[in-house]
C-alpha cells in the first residue's frame, strides 16, 4: 500500500528534481516505442494513436514515435512545454503522476489518467498492450502474471486516491 501523504510530502519538497526526472523519463515513453511487427503495430495503431491525438490536441506537443531502439532525438524540442505541463499539477496530481509513470513506463499514460481521459483500467491494459497480445498467442507465465497483477493493483489504487 503506497502512503501518499508521505509521497506528497517527498514530491513537494524535491518538486522541480522529480519534474526533471519525469520530462527526461517522458522522451523513453512505452507509447512512442511501436513495434515493426504488423500486427501488433495495428493495434498500437488503434489503442495508442488516439491517446497520442489527446495529448497533442490539449498541449500541442506532437511527440515522435518510432519502431526503432534510439529515443527520437526531436522530441528533446519539447522539453520546455513537457516540464511546463507537469508543473502545472497540483501536488496530489503529481504524486499520482509520479507513481502511475513509474509503474507503466509512461508519462502520456499517467498525464491522461490524472486528467481523467482513461480509468486505470485502460492505462494499464495500454502500457502492456504488446505483452498482453504475446500472452494470447503463447501462453502467460505465472511470474510475469503476477508481477502485471501487481502494478494493475498499484494503478487501481492510485486511481482510488485521486477521487478523494
Amino acid at each position: 500500500m503506497i502512503d501518499f501523504k508521505q509521497a506528497e510530502k517527498e514530491i513537494a519538497e524535491n518538486r522541480e528534481e522529480v519534474i526533471q526526472k519525469l520530462v527526461d523519463f517522458s522522451f523513453t515513453d512505452t507509447l512512442l516505442f511501436w513495434s515493426d511487427d504488423t500486427k501488433i503495430k495495428k493495434i498500437q495503431e488503434e489503442k495508442w494513436a488516439p491517446v497520442l491525438f489527446w495529448f497533442s490536441k490539449k498541449f500541442n506537443i506532437k511527440l515522435e514515435k518510432t519502431d526503432k531502439l534510439d529515443v527520437p532525438e526531436g522530441n528533446q524540442r519539447y522539453r520546455n512545454e513537457m516540464e511546463a505541463v507537469m508543473d502545472r499539477l497540483p501536488i496530489k496530481k503529481l504524486t499520482a503522476f509520479y507513481f502511475i509513470s513509474v509503474r507503466l513506463k509512461s508519462t502520456l499514460l499517467a498525464l491522461a489518467m490524472v486528467e481523467g481521459q482513461i480509468s486505470a483500467e485502460e492505462a494499464f491494459e495500454l502500457s502492456y498492450l504488446e505483452e498482453i497480445h504475446q500472452n494470447e498467442i503463447w501462453g502467460t507465465e505465472s511470474k510475469s502474471f503476477y508481477a502485471r497483477n501487481q502494478v494493475k493493483k498499484d494503478i487501481e489504487e492510485i486511481e482510488e486516491y485521486l477521487k478523494k
